[in-house]
């Protein structure tokens, strides 16, 4: 049986998704201190960073995909 996926508007999951864009963006040092101290905060956190990198990279991917068709 799988595990339920926390619903969108769990607090962790949307700290994730900030964290995720906020990443994809770069991190200051002081934002990547924090980032880090929120990892080890909580021990959901980690495996919420892992989903929505996983969903960041499919739709990277997608839309590579999409625009390599459209030439």
């Amino acid at each position: 049986m799988s595990t339920p996926v926390p619903a969108p508007t769990d607090s962790i999951e949307a700290e994730a998704a900030q964290w995720i864009a906020r990443r994809d963006r770069g991190l200051t040092g002081a934002e990547q201190d924090d980032y880090m101290a929120w990892l080890r905060a909580h021990p959901r956190h980690p495996a919420a960073i892992a989903r929505h990198a996983a969903v960041l990279e499919r739709m990277m991917g997608l839309g590579a995909w999409v625009f390599k068709r459209a030439q």
